[in-house]
């Protein structure tokens, strides 16, 4: 693992609090949610899964 990707981390792993963000996303009337990251901490498509499930288990 680089410098870089130590800053990054999947949805739900790092330290923003995702429930009341899309809750308020959801108020506003958002439709479509996008996952960028542009280092991860292992394999891109581990980490893609566990951004995806964490989003499922919120939502």
């Amino acid at each position: 693992m680089n410098a870089e990707s130590r800053h990054f981390a999947e949805v739900g792993s790092g330290n923003l609090d995702w429930k009341p963000l899309l809750a308020e996303a959801n108020r506003l009337g958002v439709e479509h949610y996008f996952v960028e990251q542009d280092e991860t901490p292992g394999d891109p498509i581990d980490s893609l899964r566990k951004s995806y499930q964490y989003l499922r288990s919120i939502t």
